[in-house]
């Protein structure tokens, strides 16, 4: 992985100028750097379509299970608990990040790279406003999450050349790119929740570079370049860090889960309650290929913090 992200690096050196933008974003490069420079970097190695599937829910649970999220998430004073403030996704379509405005209302980027055919590269950026209705109670439908989107700027590469045509100035294409963007936004969130999911652990693979987030340093930095954050179930945590491991080690992760709580005595039927996950063992541990593996744990249903034995 990586294609995505370092070819909008690529695009934001080479491509697109330093004045090029939209009334709601006068400069488009200046804006899309500073996010990259502050974002953590996910990588999320499930494909969007398996999501489900992977969760062993069927699409109702599934829908409920979206629906406790944003529920966690709204009682702890967030609209989305995302586990940076800025987080960056890349999966195997594209690189996307989600800012919040306020409110239900989020700018979207989404940058992919697509060169399996010969002779023929693509290469797109796309942003644009979402306001996500949180349908609580409800199930999401086949179109997942709803939300009304705004594309702001798109821009399109063939080969390295830039498409003649603006995207959105006729309605064919603007339609293509709010579809596109609906996509990338709603497969983020379904990303994060994965993530933020108390049955999974985050492990950031570092390479001496910090946290993953680089505020004040004006280069970008490409995938290899930076520590990579990604989710894992409990057993498959267990498995990568003892085999990653140059020393023997023996950790045991300790999945949490969002459960119901059924209690007539109290009239608490229904109500979903969050258990914490625990991890025992070294929570940072060096790999046999030369990079520093970081547990980091769940504190709640928004907080994310790397895992210290003594704590």
């Amino acid at each position: 992985m990586g294609i995505h992200l370092d070819t909008l690096i690529n695009m934001l050196d080479r491509r697109i100028g330093d004045d090029e933008g939209c009334p709601e974003i006068p400069r488009i490069k200046e804006y899309v750097s500073g996010l990259i420079q502050k974002a953590a970097l996910f990588e999320f190695s499930l494909p969007s379509n398996q999501l489900l599937p992977q969760s062993g829910k069927d699409k109702a649970e599934y829908d409920k299970y979206v629906d406790d999220y944003f529920d966690f998430s709204a009682k702890f004073g967030k609209f989305l608990a995302f586990p940076f403030e800025i987080t960056a996704v890349e999966d195997f379509d594209s690189f996307v990040i989600m800012e919040h405005l306020g409110s239900d209302k989020y700018r979207v980027l989404s940058a992919s790279a697509n060169n399996d055919s010969p002779g023929h590269d693509f290469e797109s950026i796309e942003l644009g406003e979402v306001n996500i209705y949180n349908n609580q109670g409800e199930a999401m439908g086949d179109n997942g999450i709803p939300m009304l989107t705004q594309p702001l700027y798109a821009k399109i590469f063939c080969n390295g050349e830039s498409s003649p045509n603006n995207p959105l100035d006729d309605n064919r294409s603007r339609y293509y790119v709010s579809v596109d963007l609906v996509s990338a936004a709603t497969t983020y969130i379904e990303e994060v929740i994965y993530m933020m999911d108390p049955e999974n652990f985050i492990i950031c693979k570092k390479n001496g570079n910090g946290d993953g987030r680089q505020e004040g340093n004006k280069t970008l930095r490409k995938t290899s370049e930076r520590p990579v954050f990604f989710a894992l179930g409990q057993d498959r945590t267990k498995r990568f860090l003892e085999d990653r491991s140059i020393d023997p080690q023996e950790v045991e992760p300790v999945s949490g889960y969002w459960d119901v709580l059924i209690s007539e005595k109290y009239d608490r039927n229904s109500q979903v309650i969050y258990v914490n996950q625990h991890y025992k063992g070294n929570g940072s541990i060096e790999g046999k290929d030369g990079n520093r593996y970081q547990v980091w744990v769940k504190k709640d249903p928004v907080t994310i913090e790397p895992f210290h034995a003594n704590k």
